[in-house]
């Protein structure tokens, strides 16, 4: 766990200095904060969405960049604008929190990507009408009920809405690559190091709950040592 100097500075920080945004959940916050490295993507399923995830590259973490902050790079001009660029961080922000939820609440490994159960508006099953969906094959083997299985999804959807992970200008020190009008990416296969990392933002509840039982066990175990 991070010291209480760190933590401090992850969560007293301005995002105007920000030279990109993560939208990520609070699973790899956690992570981050045990570790002190953001883990990069997680592409454990890419073989079953060979079509969605064929571009997405093994060690990599996308970013939303700040176009203000990109003058000097070559693919400035190509950037999208603020507004457009601010609903894409939030909907990945959610989209990774809802992924994340259902493996944390499925105890057992997964073998399909639990993405593949979520859209932008909710959860389907993904397989046909009298089908039975190969996640609820595995939760029923585990002792689920479908309903249960039914109660995760939902509140997949309904109860986390993620985190925003601030970069700060330290990341000009790694190499930048161009993706798309609204993605950049850094090389970073062991995960990227707390330096880079200006702050953290919590967009829910769930998310705000989590950090302060976090926060609260580790001032508690500070202070067996006082």
């Amino acid at each position: 766990m991070l010291d209480k100097k760190d933590i401090s500075r992850l969560l007293h920080f301005n995002p105007d200095d920000a030279v990109a945004v993560h939208g990520t959940s609070i699973q790899s916050v956690k992570i981050l904060l045990d570790t002190g490295m953001l883990p990069s993507s997680d592409l454990r399923w890419r073989h079953l969405q060979p079509e969605i995830l064929f571009d997405y590259k093994d060690g990599c973490l996308y970013l939303v960049p700040n176009k203000s902050k990109f003058k000097q790079f070559s693919f400035y001009d190509k950037l999208g604008n603020s507004k457009i660029l601010c609903e894409d961080l939030l909907f990945y922000a959610q989209f990774g929190a809802s992924r994340n939820y259902i493996i944390s609440n499925l105890d057992f490994e997964l073998s399909d990507d639990p993405s593949a159960y979520i859209t932008g508006d909710g959860w389907y099953y993904p397989c046909g009408v009298s089908e039975k969906p190969q996640l609820l094959i595995e939760a029923e083997g585990h002792g689920m009920t479908e309903t249960e299985f039914r109660q995760v999804l939902d509140d997949a959807v309904n109860i986390p809405n993620g985190v925003l992970v601030y970069m700060s200008d330290k990341l000009f020190n790694l190499g930048i690559t161009y993706e798309c009008d609204t993605e950049i990416t850094v090389d970073v296969p062991d995960g990227l190091p707390l330096e880079y990392i200006l702050g953290i933002e919590p967009l829910g509840d769930y998310e705000s709950d989590v950090l302060n039982k976090m926060l609260s066990k580790q001032k508690k175990s500070i202070s067996v040592f006082l």
